[in-house]
């Protein structure tokens, strides 16, 4: 099955994951060639941190507590360490 059939395929087992996928799988392909697959990584979940953010204190209606703010600028911090 090609890359695209699996793309549409996904969805099914993991709803609201396309974008996602569909972003992930070009960016890692892409991506490799100019930096490590550790560095690919701490990007991706560098990503999804953002976007949960996003989607708790939009759509869920969870307040940016100033104690969580903290604590996800320490993990950012945290993973900028990868690319020195």
């Amino acid at each position: 099955m090609t890359p695209e059939g699996v793309t549409f395929i996904s969805p099914g087992q993991r709803p609201g994951h396309l974008f996602e996928y569909m972003a992930q799988v070009p960016a890692n392909r892409i991506g490799y060639r100019v930096l490590p697959a550790y560095q690919l990584k701490v990007i991706q979940e560098c990503i999804t941190l953002i976007v949960f953010i996003v989607f708790s204190a939009l759509w869920l209606g969870e307040g940016l507590w100033l104690r969580y703010l903290l604590s996800f600028a320490l993990i950012l911090s945290g993973a900028a360490v990868a690319f020195l």
